[in-house]
């Protein structure tokens, strides 16, 4: 019943929170001292605040205004909760230093939650960065079309073979045998 309960807070947190932009529900669904690995790497502390998190939150929707998420699929186990999304919207807005494309984004992801007490206590976040940026033109034209690249052009080089008189011998091995089979019973 507890896994029904933790996905039922799960599904509630993204309505909630992402596609109505109810962001001072966050502490309704996360913990205080909550645990947010999607930026593990990256030169910011990996524990945040629940209005830490509504800020991040935040820009993704002043950047597209539109934001849905949609679950297309949930597993509970123990006290963790694993959800694959669909994100739409349309880029209206600056993100983080990258200008306003107005072109549509729909990429995936997975959040996979950790829920203590009934809050979700730690997250794990993995969504297709790479698609969202290319589908708002945000990479350059070289990274989207190897065509383009200098190295397009070049005469690919292989590697020099190794002469024939540096190899080992081969050295031929019997090859093993069947034993002899005996008619089906």
């Amino acid at each position: 019943m507890y896994r029904e309960k933790n996905k039922a807070t799960c599904r509630s947190f993204i309505q909630h929170v992402f596609n109505e932009g109810n962001l001072s529900s966050i502490r309704d669904f996360v913990s205080p001292d909550s645990l947010n690995h999607e930026l593990d790497g990256l030169d910011v502390p990996s524990e945040h605040s629940p209005e830490w998190f509504a800020n991040l939150i935040h820009l993704y929707h002043l950047a597209f205004p539109d934001l849905r998420v949609e679950i297309q699929d949930q597993v509970a186990e123990n006290d963790r909760v694993m959800t694959r999304l669909r994100m739409q919207g349309t880029q209206e807005g600056r993100l983080l230093g990258i200008g306003v494309s107005g072109k549509k984004v729909d990429i995936t992801g997975i959040r996979v939650d950790r829920l203590s007490e009934g809050k979700i206590a730690e997250s794990w976040f993995q969504w297709d960065t790479l698609g969202m940026l290319m589908q708002i033109g945000a990479l350059p034209d070289l990274a989207r079309e190897p065509r383009n690249a200098p190295w397009a052009t070049e005469t690919p080089s292989l590697p020099t073979p190794v002469p024939v008189s540096l190899l080992p011998p081969k050295v031929k091995q019997p090859r093993p045998r069947a034993g002899r089979l005996k008619p089906a019973a």
